[in-house]
């Protein structure tokens, strides 16, 4: 999976295609991607389990899934009594408005 910036601002919105088998990289400068990939290091130490289990998500499940998994995990996080650094409060939730789907524009 690649990562690539927004060809614009409307693009900017969506994190990637909401179907994984037409998906073919990652918007690198979507709100919830840029607190994943600046917090990444932290999250790999001290969350490995939960990290991975988002890098898994968004290279091979469709976009409910991830939206469950994502939001799930970061309430999980949240609840944790340690940080180490990371402000998860700070990712956005996820909905299904963050995925392009066929038709729209």
């Amino acid at each position: 999976m690649m990562f690539c910036a927004a060809a614009s601002d409307q693009s900017r919105q969506y994190i990637c295609s909401a179907n994984y088998n037409t998906r073919r990289g990652i918007t690198a400068d979507h709100p919830f991607i840029v607190g994943l990939l600046n917090n990444a290091a932290q999250l790999s130490r001290y969350y490995q389990r939960q990290f991975q289990q988002i890098v898994n998500c968004l290279c091979e499940s469709s976009a409910e899934i991830i939206v469950e998994e994502c939001n799930r995990i970061r309430e999980q996080l949240i609840a944790f009594p340690e940080c180490y650094g990371v402000d998860v409060s700070s990712f956005p939730q996820l909905c299904l408005d963050d995925f392009w789907s066929m038709g729209e524009d």
